[in-house]
């Protein structure tokens, strides 16, 4: 079986790890125990602080280091999510699709998927040989087969070619 390029590139933004949450927006471990430390330090000897405190402290600590730790989780499992994605879309390349943006119906061949600010788009390539960018969210349906393009339509299921996928 021969394997042909599909033109697929891993976005940079997708390469390394991007932050949900601006870094200098917020307090890290180094910065809790750089507080701990001045405190500690600062303390007044005549009234010491009970193990009560150190232990909320202790407790502040390990929730903020957890916290990190899923953020972490979270953006790797975001990254992948929007892989995958990408990655299965360009198995939509060639076929014949029907969107459908704020009531507008697009019909076309897609001719190539990308990826732009974490969102997958389609350009779909239509009746007129327009070039139409569209979120590979607002694709209903998916075919081998052309589509007849009907304009603006209201109605849930229409006539579809053999072998349709139906996304709506």
């Amino acid at each position: 079986m021969q394997i042909t390029n599909t033109g697929l590139k891993i976005p940079k933004e997708l390469q390394e790890s991007s932050p949900v949450v601006n870094e200098s927006q917020q307090l890290g471990k180094d910065d809790f125990m750089k507080l701990l430390v001045a405190e500690m330090t600062n303390q007044d000897p005549l009234d010491p602080k009970t193990n009560t405190e150190s232990i909320a402290q202790m407790a502040q600590f390990s929730a903020l280091e957890q916290g990190e730790n899923l953020n972490k989780s979270f953006n790797s499992m975001l990254r992948f999510q929007t892989l995958n994605t990408l990655s299965s879309s360009a198995q939509m390349i060639g076929k014949y699709t029907r969107a459908k943006i704020d009531g507008e119906e697009v019909v076309g061949q897609i001719k190539s998927t990308h990826l732009e600010n974490g969102q997958v788009f389609a350009n779909v390539i239509d009746s007129e040989n327009q070039e139409i960018k569209i979120p590979l969210e607002t694709i209903v349906a998916l075919s081998k087969e052309k589509f007849e393009e009907k304009g603006k339509t209201d109605s849930k299921k229409e006539s579809l070619p053999k072998n349709v996928i139906d996304l709506s």
